[in-house]
């Protein structure tokens, strides 16, 4: 199977988990019975409780789906956001909406980067200095007037 392929198969996935989360989220919402006495009440708000957490859970997780879909739309599904080096299907098939590839997760866990410096780091390892040109320069190659 081609990584396209590979691709489009966690495309599907990505759909279908984020349907199921929407469907999970619409059921939570109807739910909602507190009759019946005093413990019997502490329960059900002890599963509010924990439904809301849960909920906050599959929320988070929706937007992450949503922007792993997104990036299918723009051809940059699979693409590392800081090195920009595609990521290797294993990962994508484990964390289907991972951002970064492994090295740039564990450089951004090791450093405790936030988005800012992410977004700094990126912009960085995007200059290819040979393909600009640069070269060393010393001031004998300097002219001065």
């Amino acid at each position: 199977m081609t990584r396209k392929e590979r691709l489009e198969r966690l495309r599907r996935s990505l759909v279908t988990r984020r349907n199921e989360l929407r469907g999970m989220l619409a059921n939570d919402e109807t739910r909602n019975d507190s009759s019946g006495d005093e413990g019997d009440v502490a329960t059900s708000n002890s599963m509010a409780e924990l439904g809301t957490m849960l909920a906050a859970h599959h929320s988070e997780e929706i937007v992450a789906i949503e922007t792993a879909v997104k990036k299918f739309q723009l051809g940059r599904y699979g693409i590392c956001e800081m090195t920009g080096a595609p990521i290797p299907i294993a990962r994508l098939e484990a964390l289907p909406f991972t951002r970064y590839s492994v090295e740039a997760q564990r450089m951004i866990e090791e450093q405790g980067l936030t988005e800012e410096e992410i977004a700094a780091e990126r912009d960085w390892s995007a200059i290819d200095r040979n393909a600009a040109g640069d070269r060393e320069v010393s001031l004998r190659d300097l002219e001065v007037e």
